[in-house]
């Protein structure tokens, strides 16, 4: 699950749901894009249900717009 805080960042979490779906040999974009939602908890769970359907183009467009989102900055200069 990701909510966007601790130590677990985006990117792990996008690596995470990769390795998953290679190894559950899950090959279909539009059910790797529910079960990567059904692991957003918190306001990222309400981020998402708030994105309009025309901005996820794909599942590779959505990892983009989460990881920009969600990613914390490790320098704010």
């Amino acid at each position: 699950m990701f909510d966007a805080t601790g130590e677990y960042t985006t990117q792990h979490h996008v690596n995470k749901m990769t390795d998953y779906f290679e190894l559950h040999e899950i090959d279909e974009s539009d059910v790797q894009m529910r079960l990567f939602a059904q692991t957003l908890t918190g306001d990222v769970n309400k981020w998402f249900k708030a994105l309009l359907a025309h901005h996820i183009a794909n599942l590779a467009n959505f990892h983009r717009l989460f990881i920009d989102r969600w990613e914390r900055k490790k320098n704010s200069l």
